[in-house]
């Protein structure tokens, strides 16, 4: 597939029905050992949008227009609606609001409760339900909409294994807060006050913290908040959830979906939050959080910590940041994620012109080449891909620059993990003061696997050969990948799951394999696999990697690496 690791799922298009057939394409595909990919479910997340016009509307610099939150405004008499009321609350006179990023931009001259003046600066054509951007300024919308609620149970249905959450905020820990059921919470977006109930929940003969609140429930209490009730009094009974309720859920566990991309993360406690309610499903789903916006900016290292992984995504932090600014913080977020061992995918614009265009700018390849540099662990298309006239010619493009960059940094800088330019060399994940096991005093089993994985990558670079390991819950092949090893790292498992998760790793090839109780026979078929597939010839010297927090074939406290050469597979 042209190196493509991971197929996203955009939840802003489409339906559930078109993602599951996307799902069953790509499960397909794996299926046949050609090769692994994952999925990826990327929330739409709360978003400012214009509402519907009677037609679009041609704007000159020095033009005025207003935006209201009145409903039903199509541009009759220069006045359009906006789909969210706290809009007015988030802008300022003197802001600069931007559409779709900026290909339109206003400044903002006046407001009363209802409208917001603004004149236009850079001028286009407006039309129907356009994205809204005030730059620097994050919007105070609720992190999940309810819409994002379904997707997120629609992704666990069908086994996602990474999140991406939009625009998290209150909203979240109000639901998780009634899933979990607290007694009485005051909302900061709201002048309410709930009081709910302690509940429990039967889900097929088993008790488990589920949500409370019905959809109706939901649109009720929307109501009286606009309203202005004072208190909400939510009255439970012990409830059996229905299996039209987690219909989603049981869907997505069985399509097997393996990332969440939390869109507009604001801070790690949404990350959190998702994390222990996926836990609640028994989903082993993995979460990304998308940085894009001026508030996970300024949280990044606490987001950082939380997630399983990151996205900068260029185009909405372009939007909410100056434009100079989005290089540094693209660099930020991925030397943040280096230093943690954590995967980071760069996105956004990649390849722009090939949406049209059947070869790239200059610039593009110049971007994709500084992304491979700092040090990305994966590189996104977008629209190229998803409506693009040259989707297959794209996805080549991008692997075979990646491909040629990262070969002229071992040529011309020698092991990768010394680093570039662009990134600072690579780092132990847990510092050596930090390591000792709390019981023996000595090294603690997290930091033995983290010693073996860069002494591996040491000892592989020297003889210049491919690393190969088997895991049972991909942490050392993680970690070799950390660590950026001049040649491959062919990670065996026998979790179809785990496979796919490791398809996200910088370096890393993951195979799907039956494990014996004979070391050796597995060892040997695993070589065997290899050379079917080209990747090994015979005679090559390989380096077989035995550590890892989880003992195969070799007690927990014994660790292992060995130049193995001469194949004869």
């Amino acid at each position: 597939m042209h190196g493509m690791s991971v197929a996203r799922l955009n939840m802003s298009h489409g339906s559930h029905e078109s993602h599951k057939a996307v799902i069953d394409l790509v499960t397909a595909y794996n299926e046949t050992g050609r090769g692994c990919v994952a999925t990826m479910l990327d929330t739409k997340g709360p978003e400012v949008r214009s509402g519907d016009l009677a037609e679009p509307i041609p704007l000159e610099r020095g033009q005025s227009l207003t935006f209201t939150i009145t409903e039903g405004e199509t541009g009759k008499d220069r006045r359009v609606s906006v789909n969210y009321d706290g809009f007015i609350d988030d802008v300022s006179i003197g802001d600069e609001l931007l559409v779709d990023g900026g290909i339109i931009s206003f400044a903002v001259t006046g407001k009363t409760d209802t409208d917001v003046q603004v004149e236009v600066v850079d001028a286009g054509v407006l039309e129907s339900r356009r994205h809204l951007n005030v730059r620097g300024k994050s919007a105070t919308l609720p992190a999940i909409t309810d819409k994002d609620w379904l997707d997120l149970k629609f992704g666990v249905d069908a086994g996602v294994d990474y999140f991406a959450l939009s625009f998290v905020k209150d909203w979240l820990d109000l639901k998780f807060g009634v899933e979990a059921g607290v007694d009485y919470f005051a909302l900061s977006f709201l002048k309410a006050r709930l009081v709910a109930s302690r509940i429990q929940h039967t889900l097929r003969g088993k008790s488990a913290t589920m949500p409370a609140i019905t959809d109706k429930d939901w649109l009720d209490l929307k109501f009286g908040v606009e309203a202005g009730v004072d208190y909400f009094v939510l009255s439970f009974v012990k409830v059996t959830i229905t299996d039209k309720d987690w219909l989603d859920l049981k869907f997505g566990v069985e399509a097997g979906v393996d990332y969440f991309a939390l869109s507009f993360v604001k801070d790690a406690q949404v990350i959190l939050d998702v994390k222990k309610w996926l836990s609640a499903q028994g989903s082993k789903i993995k979460v990304l959080a998308k940085i894009e916006s001026a508030d996970s900016v300024k949280a990044l290292d606490e987001i950082l910590d939380a997630v399983d992984g990151a996205m900068v995504a260029r185009g909405d932090l372009g939007a909410e940041l100056p434009l100079e600014d989005v290089p540094f913080w693209q660099n930020q977020i991925i030397q943040g994620c280096r230093r943690r061992g954590k995967p980071v995918i760069v996105a956004t614009n990649m390849l722009e012109s090939m949406i049209s265009n059947p070869a790239p700018t200059r610039a593009e390849v110049s971007d994709i080449a500084i992304a491979v540099r700092e040090g990305a662990d994966a590189i996104m298309l977008s629209g190229e891909t998803a409506y693009g006239k040259f989707p297959l010619k794209a996805v080549a493009v991008q692997s075979t620059v990646a491909l040629r960059t990262e070969a002229a940094m071992t040529r011309y800088q020698g092991a990768r993990r010394f680093g570039t330019d662009e990134a600072a060399p690579i780092d132990w994940v847990t510092p050596p003061g930090r390591r000792s096991s709390s019981s023996s005093g000595g090294p603690s089993d997290g930091a033995l696997s983290e010693m073996f994985a860069y002494h591996s990558t040491t000892m592989a670079n020297t003889v210049g050969a491919p690393l190969l390991v088997f895991s049972k819950k991909g942490g050392m092949p993680a970690l070799l990948s950390h660590y950026r090893p001049n040649k491959t790292v062919f990670a065996f498992t026998d979790d179809a799951q785990v496979q796919r998760h490791l398809a996200l790793y910088h370096g890393v090839i993951p195979l799907l394999l039956s494990f014996s109780d004979d070391a050796e026979a597995t060892i040997d078929a695993a070589i065997a696999a290899l050379v079917a597939r080209g990747y090994l010839a015979k005679g090559q010297v390989v380096t077989l990697v035995q550590s890892g927090k989880r003992p195969i074939w070799r007690s927990a406290s014994t660790h292992t690496i060995q130049a193995s050469g001469g194949l004869q597979a």
